[in-house]
């Protein structure tokens, strides 16, 4: 029996942006790298010190011992030198601010709420939907973005795909 794909839930760009704008220190940050690479929650909170490389690189542990690289901007890639600066290579860089998903969930809600963002579902996971759909509506083909997002199946991707096509 074949399970219907439901359309992902995401967030509107200007509500994100929004969020961005107004959030700051280590909740700036963090909705600041899962817009730029589309990171799940978990992957962000075991960052470590010694993940980090030049030029914005970052390498993510992801799902079933995966590793992938992922590249953010020059503003978020020095916020992010500058949470870790105090602490030792093998140190979550978000540790001492975010201890588990909850809390950093609970934030994200909050500062999209205060931005007035009517979206029922304000989760970063929302957000990771929201980077895979813009990515695939500027044309990305679904190989591309399944490396980027960390899938194994290319069928998990594809639905980006489609539902990009079907609001362009």
């Amino acid at each position: 029996r074949k399970i219907e794909q439901t359309e992902p839930n995401t967030i509107s760009i200007s509500d994100l942006e929004k969020a961005y704008k107004k959030a700051d220190g280590a909740l700036h940050t963090a909705l600041g790298l899962l817009l730029e690479t589309g990171i799940r929650i978990q992957e962000l909170l075991d960052i470590r010190k010694y993940d980090l490389r030049d030029n914005g690189r970052i390498v993510i542990n992801g799902k079933g011992a995966k590793q992938r690289i992922v590249v953010t901007s020059p503003e978020v890639s020095d916020e992010l030198r500058e949470l870790c600066k105090n602490k030792r290579p093998e140190q979550l860089i978000f540790g001492g601010y975010y201890y588990c998903q909850r809390e950093l969930r609970h934030d994200i809600w909050a500062v999209l709420r205060q931005t007035g963002s009517q979206c029922k579902q304000a989760s970063p996971h929302a957000i990771r939907h929201t980077f895979a759909t813009e990515i695939a509506k500027q044309g990305e083909n679904v190989i591309t973005l399944a490396k980027m997002l960390g899938h194994n199946n290319i069928r998990t991707t594809q639905r980006y795909i489609d539902t990009a096509q079907t609001e362009t």
